[in-house]
């Protein structure tokens, strides 16, 4: 018979396989057009990590919140990535492990400095449980959007450093670190907030904390002479939790004041209307039933939800949102005695305030919004459930249903996560739950600007104004339609009403004036071969490798000295792994273009790094590589870094060293300081002797 630790440490590794291989698909996922690409591609915040850069994201906002944090976050990763999406997926995933191993850990300190029986016999037994309840939080459906969708990070953020913050508070409060353990919980709930202002809640948390740990103490022989002064106990509380307090209230005001700032500089940002408080309250009880329904009924879910009704005339979901409210009321005085469960469930409803328009928002409902709070309801849970499953045959019975409930609920995650694997599929979903969706009819437009459907373009942009007739973004949308069209007139009719809605909105400004500078050039192929060059550039950053170079075939058909097209062609066969097609267009282009160093450099990289045997060649890299950094007059730290690879192809190690250390200099005095990363990885393999590979 295993013994209780052994039991306990198996069931850890065994829940922490089960979500590994739940979250695993989202690893070959991509970006979805949804925030992601506004925060990684089209946001040069993320890709600078230098002391410059870093400055910069602290003092700017991030689409129309102030959340640095998760912009830092991102800068490292793109420093490592790049824009690879498999490894933002990674971190993200990483994130969301780390947040159920911390959990795990909090639940149990609670458990042993809010028992009543000191440490108990049972104690590794009781771990055994605290694992597996746990689990319910890792493997939850609600948290397949923050960990599948890049840009949900936020939330991850939030609870990793809310997490951080109340271990260090447990600390102070069991005299382990003291002082510095509570001036270290205070930065940890600023970093918090800063990920994101539903982190406010942090301060009520401490709060209740505390006041459950002092409440467990005054019956102790050491809290006797305070028990006769509750007064001063309550100051000496107050005098703990208020600096966050002050921290929640500058997290509030600061997203306060980032939406007028937006909405004073004309951005095209979305801030639903006022509501009085009858309405405001009818609307909180729908949300609130709504929201425990997700979290106890974890079934249709999805990325974005109908409105609910702010109309205070009592309806089914308003009936059932007073019953849902009473019910808690109805579990806080229950759980009285147990001060785990109570403290959970506290932690729950504190989660949930900023998911009920307590402060308006332009999103009624996400799943997101519950990652914050889920865990205080597992906590709850468990609170309630430990103790009750002992030993033998009602500790069996107590498992079964427990692997059961986990189970059902890894398969709904998993099936979850696809929801957000492309932006089809994105869509798909969010027109099954509101076929009336602006957001998800304007990014299928988008999806088919970009495949160059402009028919069905620009139906799925109407759609989207038919639901939303002032949405700035899809007015700039069909307004771009109709400049590929050549419809100008209509263009300019678009991008103006766009301004009228959202005067600050910088892209359109500059569309507006580029068509207008075009209004007079009637050159059809110019145009033709503008889009095509647009387009194809377009799905090359998206990583739509195929697409992109079926578009640059298309330029070249039209414009044969389109030398730019040329090199797209290589690089885009390339990276999509035909390397043998890439090398044989290339050999030919260089008839065409003798002196292009990024054509030769191209097809240097190729020779020397290809993962094909066959395709290697290591001589006539070198000489490709030779002659591109001549033409660059060695300025280039790419040619550089190709010439290293080359080199080492060849054997040649130590020259290759040296190309190396040459790159990076080259790149430190230009200040492409976001190359030096993937330079001292490449040093780092040709130290140990291995050539560089794809």
């Amino acid at each position: 018979m295993r013994s209780p630790v052994t039991e306990a440490v198996l069931s850890l590794f065994a829940i922490l396989a089960c979500a590994v291989a739940v979250f695993l698909p989202v690893l070959r996922f991509g970006l979805v057009d949804y925030d992601d690409v506004q925060q990684l591609e089209e946001n040069p915040l993320v890709r600078d990590l230098t002391p410059r850069g870093i400055a910069a994201i602290f003092s700017n906002l991030s689409q129309t919140s102030y959340y640095p944090v998760r912009l830092l976050s991102f800068a490292v990763d793109y420093r490592l990535w790049g824009l690879n999406a498999t490894g933002y997926h990674a971190t993200n995933l990483l994130l969301h492990l780390a947040n159920y191993l911390l959990f795990l850990w909090l639940a149990w300190r609670l458990r042993l400095m809010l028992r009543a029986d000191g440490g108990g016999s049972d104690a590794w037994r009781e771990r055994f449980w605290f694992i597996v309840l746990a689990g319910v939080f890792v493997l939850h459906p609600i948290v397949a959007e923050p960990v599948a969708w890049i840009s949900g990070r936020e939330e991850l953020l939030a609870l990793f450093f809310l997490l951080c913050c109340l271990h260090a508070y447990v600390g102070f409060l069991g005299q382990i670190g003291g002082w510095p353990a509570y001036g270290l919980s205070l930065c940890f709930a600023v970093l918090a907030c800063l990920s994101n202002v539903q982190a406010a809640v942090t301060a009520w948390i401490v709060t209740v904390l505390h006041v459950s740990v002092a409440r467990r103490r005054l019956g102790t022989k050491r809290s006797l002479r305070e028990a006769g002064q509750p007064h001063r106990h309550a100051s000496r509380a107050a005098a703990f939790v208020a600096p966050f307090w002050l921290v929640a209230a500058a997290c509030v005001a600061a997203k306060v004041l980032a939406q007028r700032w937006l909405i004073l500089s004309g951005q095209p940002v979305s801030i639903p209307a006022g509501m009085g408080l009858p309405a405001r309250l009818a609307t909180m009880l729908r949300l609130y039933f709504l929201h425990v329904r997700s979290v106890l009924v974890p079934f249709g879910l999805g990325p974005l939800y109908p409105e609910t009704s702010h109309s205070i005339v009592p309806d089914l979901l308003l009936c059932a949102g007073l019953l849902a409210g009473g019910g808690t009321a109805w579990l806080l005085r229950m759980s009285r005695a147990n001060r785990l469960a109570r403290f959970g469930l506290l932690w729950f409803l504190a989660g949930l305030l900023p998911s009920l328009q307590l402060v308006p928002h332009h999103l009624e409902r996400a799943d997101r919004f519950l990652y914050l709070a889920l865990p205080g309801l597992v906590l709850s849970g468990i609170g309630a459930a430990v103790g009750r499953t002992k030993t033998g045959w009602r500790r069996v019975r107590g498992l079964v249903p427990a692997a059961v409930v986990l189970s059902v609920l890894g398969i709904q995650t998993h099936k979850q996560l696809f929801v957000w694997a492309r932006p089809e599929s994105f869509c798909a979903r969010v027109l099954v739950l509101n076929p009336n969706s602006a957001v998800a009819h304007n990014t299928l437009g988008i999806i088919a600007f970009d495949r160059g459907a402009m028919q069905e373009a620009e139906t799925r942009f109407r759609k989207a104004l038919a639901e939303s007739p002032r949405f700035p973004h899809a007015l700039s949308n069909l307004g771009r339609v109709y400049e590929e069209l050549g419809d100008l007139a209509r263009a300019i009719e678009c991008y103006a009403a766009a301004l009228r809605v959202a005067p600050g909105f910088t892209a359109v400004q500059q569309r507006l004036a580029r068509v207008e500078e075009r209004d007079a050039i009637p050159d059809r192929k110019a145009r033709h071969l503008a889009f095509l060059r647009r387009t194809a550039s377009r799905l090359f950053a998206r990583t739509r490798y195929d697409e992109a170079a079926g578009y640059y075939r298309r330029i070249l058909a039209i414009e044969p000295g389109d030398e730019l097209a040329g090199c797209g062609l290589v690089k885009a066969l390339a990276l999509g792994n035909r390397h043998r097609e890439a090398l044989d267009y290339g050999r030919m282009a260089l008839s065409r273009f003798p002196d292009s160093a990024t054509l030769r450099n191209d097809l240097a990289w190729i020779l020397a790094t290809s993962g094909q045997t066959a395709v290697r060649d290591g001589a006539e890299a070198l000489r490709l590589a030779q002659r591109a950094c001549a033409l660059s007059l060695r300025a280039n730290p790419q040619h550089l870094d190709t010439l290293a690879a080359a080199l080492a192809e060849s054997g040649r190690f130590p020259e290759a060293i040296a190309a190396l250390r040459e790159a990076r200099l080259v790149t430190r005095r230009a200040g492409r300081g976001s190359m030096l990363g993937m330079l001292d990885t490449h040093l780092r393999t040709l130290r140990a002797g291995r050539p560089l590979r794809e």
